[in-house]
């Protein structure tokens, strides 16, 4: 779907304005998160470029590699600024893709989606947690009408590449292929999606595996306590019954039951795998990422609402954002100031640096 240029610019500026907003603390005092030093900047300074084909926690992260790698052909007092800048980068380029791929006003509520689901505050702001956001543009992508083909394409490598999540969005892929199998464009974009679906699916199974869950009662469970973290607050239930309420009319009906569709495998795939754990998700006690995605595919499919002609649904697509955004009142919406962070020139100056949580990272002498 074209789109003015300047539009696409106002889209990423405010984009990079909203990442600030949530993640102030990111912009005043840069700095590594979880993996970000200790597993991709390390394995950049370990590995050079052949660290991008090495998998970590079972898969391949291109995006996080692509941050390392600039980082490590930049001057060193440059790195914690580079981070951001990647994290930022990648970010604005999700809502740019996004904006393109929804239609009028769902274009707009769309693009700032990444920005404004719940469970941002662990993935906003980190290279580590790109993978999360880009989960949204991909799903968006995957229930797009044809256009965009090369931003498209991209956007499904990088982020194909860059997490788990175009293995688990293979069946709708993998669908879009066979309603679309005469539109050749659409063809490679989809290809693509299912090609990386599967290079991540061969590492994953090449790894060691851990004790997982299985489909039962627990998982049930825990899916029900991740669709409520997913919708906020009680204000929540009224985006979702909005939501699936559109599921049964409208024009872009089919592409909301796509997003209904990935979000329910993302579920599905996060219940099973904590199923013998139930009372994490009930406790809070595990990372608000795990709700993030299903609650950017809610918004979505409310955005979608705001784009259809007819007015019960357009009128339904503005409670349930309303009543989606009223959850912030139940939720902090900036990210909560670090107690303690270190001194990046001293970690030069010493050799090793220390990040919360509690992590150090060796830094190369250049």
């Amino acid at each position: 779907m074209r789109r003015a240029p300047y539009a696409l610019i106002a889209v990423a500026v405010a984009a990079v304005g909203l990442l600030a907003l949530r993640d102030t603390d990111a912009f005043l005092r840069p700095d590594f998160w979880a993996e970000d030093g200790r597993a991709f900047f390390r394995g950049w300074n370990m590995f050079g470029w052949s660290s991008f084909i090495e998998p970590y926690a079972g898969y391949l992260h291109l995006m996080p590699r692509i941050v390392a790698a600039a980082a490590g052909l930049l001057p060193l007092e440059w790195t914690l600024v580079v981070f951001l800048v990647g994290a930022a980068a990648f970010s604005a380029w999700a809502s740019v893709t996004l904006f393109l791929c929804l239609p009028g006003p769902a274009a707009w509520l769309g693009a700032l989606t990444p920005l404004l689901a719940f469970g941002g505050s662990e993935v906003l702001g980190t290279p580590t947690n790109l993978q999360w956001i880009t989960a949204i543009a991909l799903a968006a992508i995957a229930v797009s009408a044809p256009g965009g083909t090369a931003n498209k394409a991209a956007m499904v490598v990088v982020a194909g590449l860059s997490g788990p999540f175009s293995l688990i969005y293979l069946p709708v892929f993998a669908t879009r292929l066979w309603l679309l199998r005469t539109h050749r464009p659409e063809v490679i974009v989809c290809a693509l999606a299912l090609l990386c679906g599967a290079i991540q699916g061969g590492f994953i199974l090449s790894q060691p595996q851990a004790g997982g869950g299985t489909l039962g009662l627990a998982a049930l469970g825990t899916a029900g306590d991740l669709v409520k973290a997913s919708v906020g607050s009680s204000w929540g239930l009224v985006a979702l019954a909005a939501a699936t309420a559109g599921l049964a009319a409208g024009t872009y009906r089919l592409p909301r039951v796509g997003l209904a569709v990935l979000a329910g495998l993302v579920l599905a795939g996060i219940a099973v795998k904590f199923a013998p754990m139930p009372d994490m998700f009930a406790g809070g006690d595990v990372g608000h990422r795990y709700w993030y995605v299903p609650s950017g595919l809610l918004l979505l499919s409310l955005a979608l609402m705001l784009a259809e002609p007819g007015r019960w649904l357009r009128r339904a697509g503005a409670v349930g954002t309303v009543a989606f955004l009223l959850g912030y009142a139940y939720q902090p919406f900036l990210v909560p100031e670090p107690i303690h962070y270190g001194s990046w020139e001293q970690g030069i100056h010493d050799g090793v640096y220390r990040y919360p949580p509690d992590k150090t990272v060796p830094v190369p002498r250049r």
